[in-house]
């Protein structure tokens, strides 16, 4: 169970109200849009400046988007919907598990390489992804604080950004960074908008005033929505200049830092010296895994000759 630091940190998601004790009623949907709005501002003012250009929003482009934006919008969804049932750390851990269904995608959609290509690299990944992953459950297995919920909420983020990262290589909509950035956030609150009203956390906020008259909340929030702009950026820059797999390397070397500043800043559970240690080793299967794509990529193409 979630200490009193992880229920003061998750008060953006579940009203502390003596009228709303429910542990399954959550704001999600409205942090989600929220962060959204904060992001089209910053893309409209990016705009105002001049930094950088985009079209106006068009009905043709967005019909073309919009299974991305699904993926998109389901992806931001579970991955507060994970944090709110696990701690950062265990939370990072299991995202480091999406470079496996990335890469299975990717090799299935995009890889143009020979056979013996793939095979000298398979004996490699396959055994940093057994490690990955046999790492991963033995640390929500050492883990008191691990649900099943938590595990549902974890799985289902995994398999929600792997197919927004894929999806995004198979658009052929031709729009810039930034207005990308801008067709997925105001799309996204085109669905969930109302999807948020309909659920009636619009009400429970409205009835929630020691929750959204406080400047921590709105300070928070306005920080939340400028950090997500940043990160979809980033992402929509490096998947487009290099590929869904590239994008799963980057991705493994900043999972110590955040490991670590992530339980010291939160706290949201204690954790025992066998639940670190498995952590590290499925972070060690990422970083092995990291190096024998590298090293792969620098070795030349086997081409098989004609029989």
């Amino acid at each position: 169970m979630p200490n009193e630091k992880q229920r003061r940190y998750n008060h953006l998601l579940k009203p502390q109200s003596p009228d709303t004790v429910d542990d399954d009623i959550n704001l999600n949907l409205i942090l989600v849009v929220a962060q959204a709005l904060i992001t089209i501002l910053c893309v409209r003012f990016c705009k105002y400046i001049r930094l950088v250009d985009y079209p106006s929003f068009a009905i043709q482009t967005a019909r073309k988007w919009v299974v991305v934006n699904l993926w998109f919008c389901a992806m931001l969804y579970t991955g507060i919907c994970a944090l709110q049932y696990n701690s950062v750390p265990m939370v990072i851990v299991y995202r480091n598990l999406t470079n496996i269904l990335v890469t299975v995608g990717d090799y299935g959609l995009f890889a143009a390489n020979s056979s013996r290509v793939r095979a000298r690299e398979s004996w490699g990944v396959i055994m940093a992804f057994f490690i990955m992953l046999s790492g991963a459950i033995l640390a929500s297995y050492s883990n008191e604080s691990t649900s099943t919920k938590g595990l549902f909420w974890m799985v289902l983020n995994g398999i929600t950004t792997a197919a927004y990262i894929l999806s995004m290589k198979l658009q052929t909509v031709k729009l810039s960074k930034f207005g990308l950035v801008y067709y997925n956030h105001v799309m996204l609150i085109l669905w969930l908008l109302p999807l948020s009203i309909w659920k009636g956390e619009w009400t429970i906020l409205i009835k929630s005033p020691d929750l959204w008259h406080t400047l921590e909340y709105w300070l928070t929030m306005g920080f939340n929505g400028m950090v997500g702009f940043g990160l979809n950026f980033a992402s929509l820059h490096c998947v487009a200049a290099t590929g869904p797999t590239t994008y799963a390397i980057v991705g493994s070397f900043n999972k110590i830092p955040m490991v670590v500043l992530g339980y010291l800043w939160f706290e949201a559970t204690t954790f025992s010296i066998a639940t670190w240690i498995w952590i590290a080793v499925s972070l060690w299967g990422g970083f092995l895994y990291s190096y024998k794509k590298i090293t792969s990529r620098r070795k030349p193409i086997e081409v098989e000759s004609p029989s």
